[in-house]
C-alpha cells in the first residue's frame, strides 16, 4: 500500500520527513487517484499538528519551504487545498466558532490550503479563501488571538485584500508583533504603504514602524517630506512669521532636517544628504532673520518707551483723572484740590464764577502759565458741598477712572501690551518661487544667503536657479563694487567662460551706461576673476576701448 508506506516515511512529523525519499516512493509506485493522496497527506497533516500541540501547548508553524515540497507531494494541490479545508470545522459550516485550542491548528491548516492552491492556480478558491478569513477574523480577536493574524499575514501575502488585519492590530495596540527587522519585504512595504494612507498625521507612529523594521533610508524621506509640508504650512507672511508660532514651526522643521540628514548619511544616500543639509541651512537663515527682527523691534520699543516716560516726566503725566460722579458722597478738599481734571467737566465756567476772592492776596500765578484747568481745581475744591445732577455731564475719557483716592491710573498701555514696532526689513526665504529665488540672488549683497537660499531651492526649482550667478555678479561686483562678494563666489564656485561673457554682454547692454564707477569695478572683476589672460584679453577687447589697458597687460604678461 503506497499510502500507508508513504505516511510513515512523514512520521512522526512530516517537516521533518524525508521529502526526496517520499518523491522517489511516488515515482516508483504512480498514484492512480489524486483524490485519495491528497486526503491521506491532509490527514496526516492534521495529525501531525494535534501531537505536536499534545507535547509542546502550542501549534507548529510550517517554514515556508518545508510546506511548498509537501504540497508538491500531491500531484493535484488543488485537491490537496479541498481536503485540507475538510478539517476545519467553520469553513464547512459546522460549527459558528472553532475551540479556542484548535485556532493554532486552524490557521496552519489555511495556510496549507492556501500554499496548495497557489501551486494549483485555482484563483477562485483563493478568493473563497481569503473571504472566509475576513468573516473568521474576529474570532481570533475576540479570544485575543491576534499572534494568529500576525501568522496569517506572514504566511499569506495578499496584503490587498488583508489590510483589514493590519488595522486591527493597530487599533488593539498589537502593532508590535509586526515590527520586527526580520520581517520579509514584502510584508515590510504593505505595512508602511497601509501606515501611510490610514495614519499621515501621526508621525510619532510612522517614525517608530520605520526604525522598528529598519527602514532608515526611507524613514529618511518620511522625515523629509514632513519637514517640507511643515515648511509650506508656515507660509510667507512676515507677522506670522515672526511670532512665537511661526517660530516654533520653523526650530521643529530645522529639527527634522537635521535628523532626515543624518539618517540619509547613515543609509549611505549622500545625496539626499546634502538637500537635507541645504534645507537645513536655508531654516537656520530664516531664523536668523527672525532672531534680528526681533531684537531690532525690541530695541525700537524700548527706545520709545523711554521717551514716553521722558516726556510724561517733564509734562507731569500719570496723575490721576478722577470722575466725582463716580466717588459719591462729599470728597475731601484737600484731594480735590491736588487733582488735575484735564477738562473733565464741559461747562468750566460755572466754576470760574464761583472762585474765592481771597485767592488773590495769595501770588498768583502769571496768566502765561495759569489755565483754564488750574481754575477747575480750584473751584471744585471751594465748592465741595454738594456732587449731584446739578454738575455738567463729563465729557468721555480714554483715560479709566481711578477707584480710590490716590491710586494709580491704569493706562491702556497697562492693558495690553505693545507690540512691537516695525523695525528691520522684511526677510522671507522660505516657500518661495523660481523668480523669487533667481531675485533674492541677484540683488542680495551677502554671497553666503544667496548661495544658502539658491542651493536649497535646486532641489524643488531645477538646474534654472544656478543661471543667476552671472547676474548676481554683475549687479553686486560692477554696480555696486562689493569685491568681497566676489572673493567668496570664486572661494566656493568656479567662474567659467560663460559666466564671464555674460557678464561682459550685460555690461555692454546696460541701460545706465558705462559710469567711470562701473568702469573701474569692472576693471576690477577681470584683474581679480579672470587668471587667465587668453580669456582676460578676450574679454577686455569685447569690452572697448577703455579697456585697452587691461587688454595691455595681458598681451604684456602672456
Amino acid at each position: 500500500d503506497v499510502h500507508e508506506l508513504l505516511d510513515r516515511l512523514l512520521s512522526p512529523h512530516p517537516a521533518e520527513a524525508d521529502i526526496p525519499l517520499c518523491n522517489a516512493l511516488l515515482g516508483c509506485y504512480p498514484v492512480k487517484n489524486p483524490q485519495s493522496l491528497a486526503a491521506m497527506l491532509a490527514d496526516r497533516f492534521e495529525r501531525s499538528q494535534v501531537e505536536y500541540e499534545a507535547t509542546n501547548g502550542r501549534g507548529y508553524e510550517w517554514p515556508e519551504a518545508r510546506l511548498v515540497e509537501f504540497v508538491q507531494l500531491c500531484p493535484s494541490p488543488t485537491a490537496l487545498g479541498d481536503a485540507a479545508l475538510r478539517h476545519v470545522d467553520a469553513y464547512q459550516g459546522n460549527g459558528e466558532h472553532a475551540r479556542v485550542d484548535s485556532m493554532d491548528r486552524e490557521v496552519e491548516i489555511l495556510i496549507m490550503a492556501y500554499v496548495a492552491y497557489v501551486h494549483g492556480c485555482a484563483q477562485r478558491s483563493i478568493v473563497d479563501l481569503l473571504r472566509f478569513l475576513r468573516s473568521r477574523v474576529p474570532a481570533y480577536v475576540e479570544h485575543r488571538r491576534f499572534v494568529l493574524l500576525r501568522r496569517l499575514l506572514v504566511a499569506i501575502p495578499e496584503y490587498h485584500s488583508m489590510e483589514y488585519m493590519f488595522n486591527l492590530l493597530v487599533t488593539h495596540k498589537q502593532i508590535e508583533l509586526l515590527l520586527v527587522p526580520s520581517a520579509k519585504p514584502s510584508l515590510k512595504a504593505a505595512l508602511v504603504a497601509y501606515l501611510h494612507r490610514a495614519f499621515p498625521r501621526n508621525l510619532e507612529l510612522l517614525v517608530h514602524a520605520h526604525q522598528s523594521l529598519g527602514l532608515d533610508s526611507q524613514l529618511a524621506d518620511l522625515l523629509l517630506q514632513k519637514a517640507h509640508k511643515l515648511t509650506a504650512a508656515v507660509g510667507r507672511s512676515w507677522e506670522l512669521i515672526c511670532s512665537t508660532r511661526g517660530e516654533d514651526k520653523l526650530l521643529m522643521c530645522l529639527q527634522l532636517y537635521c535628523k532626515c540628514a543624518r539618517v540619509f548619511l547613515k543609509a549611505g544616500r549622500y545625496q539626499k544628504y546634502f538637500i537635507a543639509n541645504q534645507f537645513a541651512a536655508l531654516l537656520a537663515l530664516q531664523l536668523k532673520a527672525v532672531q534680528l527682527h526681533l531684537a531690532a523691534s525690541l530695541q525700537e520699543h524700548a527706545a520709545a518707551e523711554a521717551a514716553r516716560q521722558e516726556e510724561e516726566a517733564e509734562t507731569g503725566g500719570g496723575v490721576p483723572q478722577v470722575d466725582p460722579r463716580q466717588l459719591g458722597g462729599k470728597l475731601d478738599p484737600s484731594f480735590l484740590a491736588s487733582l488735575k481734571l484735564d477738562g473733565m467737566f464741559g461747562d468750566k465756567q460755572a466754576f470760574r464764577d464761583q472762585r474765592d476772592q481771597d485767592e488773590d492776596d495769595t501770588a498768583a500765578p502769571s496768566e502765561s502759565v495759569r489755565d483754564e484747568d488750574e481754575s477747575d481745581e480750584v473751584a471744585l475744591a471751594k465748592d465741595t458741598s454738594t456732587v449731584g445732577p446739578d454738575l455738567p455731564a463729563p465729557r468721555q475719557s480714554l483715560t479709566p477712572a481711578s477707584p480710590l483716592p490716590g491710586a494709580r491710573p491704569v493706562r491702556e498701555a497697562d492693558r495690553t501690551v505693545p507690540e512691537l514696532g516695525p523695525a528691520g526689513d522684511q526677510f522671507v526665504v522660505i516657500n518661495l518661487t523660481a523668480e523669487e529665488v533667481l531675485a533674492f540672488a541677484q540683488y542680495h549683497r551677502d554671497f553666503i544667503a544667496s548661495m544658502t537660499v539658491v542651493s536649497a531651492y535646486e532641489s524643488i526649482h531645477g538646474a534654472v536657479v544656478q543661471s543667476v550667478w552671472p547676474m548676481a555678479l554683475y549687479q553686486q561686483v560692477v554696480v555696486h563694487g562689493h569685491l568681497t562678494y566676489l572673493r567668496r563666489f570664486l572661494a566656493r564656485k568656479p567662474l567659467t567662460r560663460q559666466h564671464c561673457e555674460e557678464i561682459v554682454q550685460q555690461y555692454k547692454n546696460d541701460s545706465a551706461g558705462a559710469t567711470p564707477q562701473r568702469e573701474a569695478n569692472m576693471k576690477a572683476f577681470l584683474r581679480e576673476s579672470v587668471p587667465n589672460l587668453e580669456m582676460r584679453l578676450l574679454m577686455a577687447k569685447k569690452l572697448g576701448a577703455a579697456f585697452d589697458d587691461i587688454a595691455s597687460d595681458a598681451m604684456y604678461w602672456n
